[in-house]
């Protein structure tokens, strides 16, 4: 069976051939997989004992693809295939606002950096801000008209990257005035991800390749290769030297981010490993894959818990700004909110 990408006349269409039991429909794709629940092995599980359900928030009508913490940690934004985006209040676990727009699914939600605006893009070829405290849209960036796949703004927020099946492109802003186009890639760019530091951009494309440009520049610094197939996620250690990046041939890689050098491969997922994060202090990594969440000790490189999965294929992890509660999505349309003990031992 094959996934079709398709945005309408001029625009590139690729298609991934995927395994029995996927379900397709055009303009977006879910997968259904069973579920196994395994338990973390011994010495692995945190001195606080292992991390807990805290709530599971239902709003989306169909499956979630993107979850962003605010920067204050007080709430968090989804995107979803039903076309929406929406804001979540953390303290009470209830939806605070249904934003609405695009024409297709809502594939990456992105905070400015001092919280004040929110980007999402879409398989409907454009990028929206909003600002979250009002709801309302301030602006939509049309691009080249093809599928937003990922978006992320830059450390000081002046600037928005995104991107598409035809490469990746970058906004300013304040103006939305396209600004550049960064070269490389042989066409699609899956995920994204800026530096701390604002002086590197990362890119993950479709043929395992990772791309480092300088900022300021555009000019490649490295290119990282190891992955198989797609890098559906690519996310930088809050230091800054570390970048992980997990991919359709089910691995997480972390690289350092000086020499280009491979520095671990993660392996124990057995599906497409969509997305990966680190936890704000930088000692643990969280990824998913089908139907389970894995968190690793980054230091050590092994995993040190695996959270039981809802039943449904997740597609994005993402850790709150004090890495004590970590939010996960996908095919069943909820989101998990889980709680972490603050004395883990995966940190030591």
């Amino acid at each position: 069976m094959l996934l079709a990408f398709t945005s309408g006349p001029g625009v590139t269409t690729a298609s991934i051939p995927f395994a029995k039991g996927v379900q397709v429909r055009p303009g977006l794709f879910f997968l259904v997989a069973g579920v196994a629940l395994v338990a973390p092995a011994a010495g692995q599980q945190p001195a606080g004992g292992r991390p807990t359900e805290r709530a599971v928030l239902k709003g989306h009508t169909e499956w979630v693809a993107s979850v962003a913490y605010s920067p204050d940690g007080r709430g968090f934004a989804s995107g979803g295939a039903d076309k929406t985006v929406r804001l979540w209040d953390l303290a009470t676990g209830k939806e605070r606002a249904a934003l609405r727009g695009h024409a297709d699914s809502v594939l990456s939600v992105a905070y400015s950096p001092d919280g004040r605006t929110l980007a999402s893009g879409s398989f409907d070829g454009t990028v929206r801000l909003w600002d979250p405290a009002s709801g309302r849209q301030r602006a939509v960036l049309r691009g080249r008209g093809s599928p937003v796949i990922a978006v992320a703004f830059s450390p000081g927020g002046r600037f928005l990257a995104a991107g598409t099946l035809t490469g990746a492109f970058l906004w300013d802003a304040g103006t939305g005035a396209e600004r550049a186009t960064f070269h490389g890639h042989a066409g699609k760019v899956y995920s994204l991800a800026f530096s701390p530091d604002g002086r590197t951009l990362a890119a993950g494309g479709g043929n395992g390749t990772i791309r480092l440009w300088e900022f300021a520049t555009g000019r490649e610094r490295a290119a990282l290769r190891g992955h198989d197939g797609i890098v559906w996620s690519v996310t930088f250690s809050p230091d800054g030297r570390t970048l992980a990046s997990s991919g359709h041939d089910t691995t997480v890689r972390l690289w350092d981010v000086a020499s280009g050098g491979m520095r671990a491969i993660l392996r124990g997922h057995t599906g497409w490993a969509y997305s990966a994060v680190f936890a704000p202090d930088g000692k643990l990594l969280a990824s998913c894959a089908e139907g389970r969440v894995k968190l690793w000790n980054v230091r050590a490189g092994r995993e040190w818990a695996e959270l039981p999965g809802p039943g449904g294929f997740i597609r994005v992890v993402a850790f709150s700004p004090d890495g004590r509660t970590l939010a996960c999505a996908g095919t069943d349309r909820a989101i998990r909110l889980w709680n972490l003990s603050p004395r883990r031992t995966a940190t030591r």
